[in-house]
């Protein structure tokens, strides 16, 4: 194209851009758009495009700009049909968009017609794109309902889809392509919506008419009036039309059922309706007040008989009117209160023409009344007849009711709370006088629950305790109403309360010097135990050492009687030297002297090496000891000594009481973070009732049970005492004829100490055997 050519293009509606952005307008397109070249220049071009001209087919490239055919809007949002041609000056770089207006008025639509109509604004009335349903044009009215509709601003240029919520797979859209399928008009009328703002239901008129250019539909106008107040209209009037009827029905249904007695009695005095009630209370099939005066005895609310001049009816018929009159029936001897009301009618002339009369059943409004009573004369007499002094005050202070009771509290009988306070003091009972304001009585007025407070009552000629409760009472809006206050004299009951405290006083002080003198009683004892234990201790120690000196030397030289009597002495050193043992370190943990040479040990090997160690003793006896354990090894803090002894002391009693041919399980498992110990037996087991004896100092079980092997009852109570003092617990389990199980439980932790390797001996040596020894020394095999 030659230069001329393209200035030439001055006189087309053409805009030229460069990299994209608008460089240059043409008045040509100024005129077209309605905008003006300080809006457009320098401008992106897709953004024009889009968003100023909003064209129907969005661009995202300006390549992709030229067609054929499409819509604009115009500043004031007039579309237009053009097609747009791109041309490059491969020269200096610039490109031009020319854009023809296409013609919209065919000799085969109506299109202008439809321009008038949305301009007149008489209807809702659009015009949609046929190809992508873009809305071209609207009236105002149109919008106004869209926007009542969907609350949808601007839709000009838009989509339908974009505004008509929940447009896919709607009825407007199956219209709108049948429209586009068979160009023809659809029409839809009184179409019922849910407007998705409100929630309410609308009713539409709507068309929607094709518009055809050359047999194809190009445009489609749609039609659509709100007609939801005229739907509504008809509806109300159908409405009131069928409430009237079924008010009708109603009344009618209402007046027989009814529990008062209705009647409807002419001029004459002829009864020309009553429903079901009448019929009962009176007599079936009335026809005139005669009748209904003779169907039983009438009297009135003083118990006077009723003639029939003097019957409530005979008012009605003069034309007056009857206002709740009271009357009692009696009939088939039964008796029932009556409350009457009448109301004459009259014609235009001030005649009688009809009378209504209504008679509703009070009688249990009466018999309540009559009951309220005799509860209220009943309720009077209990509270006259209390102790409690009750009193019941309004909102304003005012006393309303006070028992006998209350009456005598005072000396002065009070009409008003203020009164209270004119002779009487008030305090705490340590002394302190108490405000007013602070006072049960006046604390429940600000709303206040107050219970059992015990006040002193003081003026100069008494002193009374009073237990106070004070209760306020609300009406249905939370507001004070008024207040009830029961004040109890518990003057004697303090009396005899501090009579009590000084018998209390004076016996603990007794008891209190009771326990020191048994404790000084028991220190003296556990002196004297320790002391004797101490002198048993030593000539013990001299004939234990004579028999090992005499077992050593002359072992070979004794004869076997001479043996027999040895062992017999031996084993008997050794049952004084367990007693002596447990007395000592019996009286030591009581007077706090336990001393604990805690190490960390492995309890698995110890445990394992004194059950294996035992084992002898107890195959004497035809016993099987045997070990399990749930660890290898688990090392813990540990006094290995005492360990010893306890283990070796429940040992020793498993293997007294179990009988031959019976076994015992020893068995350390973890539990939480204890290591438990168990030694179950198959024993002779222990009485449930003796369970509480069996850790108590010299508690045995049974006499009987001792005689199987002797024993001093002091070992589980030093088993007991040792495992305090190593922070850990001993309980059993225990049934007669069946056996039973200790368990030992122990912190499982360690103590932080230096690792040796080499800490743990050689239990198998004499200490472990003498302990073994003197354990087991008053066991008999």
């Amino acid at each position: 194209m030659k230069l001329t050519d393209y200035e030439g293009m001055r006189l087309q509606s053409c805009i030229c851009i460069l990299n994209g952005q608008v460089v240059e307008v043409y008045d040509s397109f100024l005129s077209l758009t309605g905008y003006s070249r300080e809006e457009l220049i320098g401008k992106d071009m897709i953004y024009i495009m889009n968003e100023m001209l909003m064209i129907n087919n969005k661009v995202e490239r300006v390549e992709d700009i030229a067609t054929d055919t499409c819509f604009i809007f115009n500043k004031i949002r007039d579309f237009k049909e053009i097609s747009i041609e791109i041309i490059n000056n491969e020269v200096t770089g610039l490109m031009y968009l020319v854009f023809r207006i296409l013609p919209l008025i065919y000799a085969d639509n109506n299109l202008g017609y439809t321009h008038q109509l949305i301009s007149d604004n008489l209807t809702g009335i659009a015009i949609y794109s046929a190809e992508d349903f873009t809305l071209l044009k609207a009236s105002k009215e149109y919008e106004k309902i869209i926007y009542n509709r969907y609350q949808q601003k601007d839709i000009i240029g838009k989509r339908v889809n974009e505004f008509y919520l929940g447009w896919d797979g709607s009825i407007a859209k199956n219209d709108w392509e049948e429209v586009i399928r068979t160009g023809k008009t659809v029409f839809n009328l009184a179409h019922q919506n849910m407007n998705p703002s409100t929630g309410e239901i609308e009713y539409y008129d709507a068309s929607i008419t094709p518009i055809l250019n050359n047999d194809k539909v190009k445009f489609l106008v749609v039609n659509v009036n709100n007609i939801t107040d005229k739907i509504n209209y008809r509806n109300e009037i159908e409405q009131k039309a069928l409430l009237i009827e079924r008010q009708k029905e109603l009344l009618e249904t209402v007046i027989e059922k009814q529990k008062d007695s209705v009647f409807v009695i002419d001029k004459n005095g002829n009864v020309i309706l009553n429903n079901k009630t009448g019929d009962e209370r009176y007599a079936k099939g009335l026809t005139d007040i005669r009748q209904l005066y003779e169907s039983g005895e009438f009297f009135d609310e003083a118990g006077n008989k009723l003639s029939f001049e003097n019957m409530p009816v005979q008012q009605l018929m003069a034309g007056k009117k009857l206002d709740n009159f009271k009357m009692v029936l009696k009939r088939a001897g039964t008796t029932r209160y009556l409350n009457l009301n009448g109301t004459p009618i009259f014609d235009d002339a001030g005649c009688l023409v009809y009378a209504f009369l209504f008679g509703s059943d009070i009688s249990e409004i009466v018999e309540s009344r009559q009951l309220v009573v005799e509860q209220k004369e009943q309720l009077e007499a209990i509270m006259n007849n209390m102790e409690d002094a009750i009193f019941l005050v309004d909102k304003d202070g005012n006393f309303i009711l006070k028992n006998n009771a209350a009456l005598k509290l005072y000396e002065r009988e009070p009409m008003v709370l203020g009164d209270m306070l004119m002779e009487e003091k008030y305090f705490e009972l340590d002394g302190r006088e108490i405000a007013a304001e602070d006072l049960p009585v006046f604390r429940m007025m600000k709303g206040e629950n107050v219970s059992d407070r015990v006040v002193v009552m003081k003026n100069a000629a008494r002193e009374i305790y009073t237990s106070i409760n004070a209760n306020p009472i609300f009406d249905g809006a939370g507001k004070l109403m008024m207040g009830v206050v029961a004040c109890r004299d518990i003057t004697e009951h303090m009396q005899h309360q501090e009579t009590i405290k000084d018998q209390q006083k004076a016996l603990l002080l007794a008891e209190k010097k009771e326990k020191e003198n048994l404790e000084k009683i028991i220190a003296m004892k556990d002196e004297f135990l320790s002391l004797i234990s101490h002198e048993f201790k030593t000539p013990l120690t001299v004939i234990n050492s004579a028999l090992q000196a005499m077992e050593f030397l002359y072992k070979d030289q004794l004869t076997d009687k001479v043996k027999n009597y040895f062992d017999m002495i031996k084993q008997n050193t050794y049952r004084q030297v367990r007693l002596v043992n447990n007395l000592l370190d019996i009286t030591g943990a009581n007077a706090g002297h336990i001393k604990l040479n805690m190490a960390n040990r492995d309890i698995v090997l110890i445990t394992r090496v004194i059950v294996e160690s035992v084992s002898l003793y107890a195959n004497q006896k035809g016993v099987d000891v045997h070990f399990e354990s749930c660890y290898k090894e688990r090392t813990i803090a540990l006094d290995e000594e005492k360990y010893e002894r306890i283990l070796l002391n429940l040992l020793s009693n498993a293997i007294k009481f179990t009988a031959k041919g019976k076994s015992i399980k020893v068995a350390i498992t973890q539990i939480k973070e204890k290591i438990q110990v168990m030694v179950m037996d198959e024993g002779i087991g222990i009485p449930e009732e003796k369970h509480g004896l069996i850790f108590e100092r010299f508690g045995q079980v049974d006499s009987s049970y001792t005689r199987q092997a002797e024993g001093s009852g002091i070992g589980l109570t030093l088993v007991k005492l040792m495992l305090n003092a190593m922070e850990g617990h001993i309980y059993f389990d225990s049934k007669v004829g069946v056996g039973s199980t200790f368990y030992v439980e122990l912190p499982d932790a360690t103590m932080d100490e230096a690792v040796n390797a080499g800490t743990i001996k050689q239990l198998v040596d004499t200490r472990l055997i003498q302990s073994i020894a003197i354990e087991f020394s008053d066991i008999y095999f």
